[in-house]
């Protein structure tokens, strides 16, 4: 009986330290175009907004958002060239910079390894050159690090424990393509290497030394290694030629297609299809994808837009769901015909830290009141069982 009351309390507890939210830019219908000017709080065991965030138009084709380890600080770019900093405990806006350099709206923002640096780009230059930017955290200085001459950055694809990044570029005179991998800790070139087109990077490795993608030619999966684009390995399974999406999940990736869902050994390449019941659809990684737990993911839904004599709007409606890709289950957590989509671009789920509330969820630590009363309940009942035994 003690056993059984001490588990459930500690089950209690936990379910409390575990609870996520999630940081969501919102993108309205507005007139005459789509607007994004405020992040909302998503509690995703409730499915309640537990603040909405006015920052300031937001660019709501990428939507940079990235979340520091501490889950502390959340950081976000707005028109002005400006960056922000949330602190996650107030949901308030305290920190600003601008970079008056850049002359577009900021395309990605992620953090280095020991979070002491944000790197900040434009991506989407055309033939341009573009460059990866710094805000040293520690001192706010902001600074260029990172030029390829000759090269247009089209895309910096992080490693999960952020340890690593790797940048897509073009050469638009050579037609050349090529793949750097920085330590993103002190911005050190660990390998660099020409690729075929149109071969390029979707996933890398915590470890910095393996890349992968989709080949569209084979309609294969592909791993090839970052110093030198050598093959690893090839997967391919019947009558599947769509791979999309892929994730790490420890030893394997989990790999999304249009037939099945697939997982893959990163080293050996061998992997089957996640199993599902007759006439039941695989459970799909679309639109913004966060890792809630393990095993768990949430997929956010991006707009729709429809755009007519210059005039654009949303079609769509926001959609946010909750995805165990290997028991093929889904959970709709939340759904608005009113906001109509939303764009994250980055780290954009973490632990709800919020000492405030609101009407919609109220938000202390131990907030759920029939939490409270089942706790103290157990611990009279506990305190009970101790007496009882110590009068025996």
């Amino acid at each position: 009986m003690k056993k059984f009351i001490l588990g459930l309390l500690l089950v209690l507890i936990q379910c409390n330290l575990n609870a996520k939210v999630a940081y969501l830019p919102i993108i309205e219908a507005d007139f005459p175009y789509p607007s994004s000017n405020s992040i909302s709080v998503l509690d995703l065991d409730s499915g309640q907004i537990i603040k909405t965030i006015q920052i300031g138009q937001i660019d709501y084709y990428s939507a940079p958002i990235f979340l520091d380890n501490s889950e502390k600080n959340l950081y976000t770019s707005i028109e002005g060239n400006k960056i922000i900093r949330i602190d996650t405990e107030t949901l308030t806006v305290v920190q600003e910079w601008q970079d008056p350099s850049i002359l577009s709206s900021i395309d990605k923002i992620f953090l280095s390894s020991d979070n002491s640096k944000l790197f900040y780009m434009i991506l989407g230059v055309g033939t341009g050159i573009n460059a990866i930017n710094q805000l040293d955290l520690t001192n706010n200085q902001m600074t260029e690090v990172i030029r390829l001459p000759g090269y247009s950055i089209q895309a910096v694809v992080v490693s999960k424990n952020s340890e690593y990044m790797t940048l897509n570029a073009f050469n638009y005179t050579t037609n050349h393509r090529k793949i750097s991998t920085f330590k993103t800790a002190d911005l050190s070139l660990k390998y660099e290497t020409t690729i075929q087109n149109p071969m390029s990077v979707w996933l890398i490795d915590n470890e910095g030394e393996n890349f992968y993608y989709r080949d569209y030619d084979q309609g294969d999966f592909v791993s090839r290694k970052l110093s030198d684009a050598s093959q690893n390995w090839v997967f391919s399974y019947p009558n599947e030629s769509v791979y999309h999406s892929p994730v790490e999940q420890d030893t394997d990736l989990l790999v999304m297609g249009l037939n099945s869902n697939y997982i893959i050994n990163k080293n050996s390449g061998i992997g089957e299809a996640i199993p599902t019941a007759v006439n039941e659809d695989p459970v799909r990684l679309s639109g913004s994808v966060g890792r809630i737990s393990q095993d768990d993911f949430l997929t956010v839904s991006g707009p729709e837009i429809v755009c007519l004599t210059g005039l654009c709007s949303l079609s769509s409606e926001l959609t946010i769901q909750r995805i165990h890709v290997e028991n093929n289950e889904s959970e709709l957590i939340y759904q608005s015909g009113y906001t109509l989509g939303s764009v994250a671009n980055g780290r954009f789920i973490g632990a709800n830290l919020y000492q405030g509330s609101s009407p919609a969820t109220p938000v202390p630590f131990f907030n759920q009141l029939w939490q409270l009363i089942v706790i103290a309940f157990l611990m009279v009942l506990l305190a009970w069982k101790f007496l009882t035994l110590r009068l025996d």
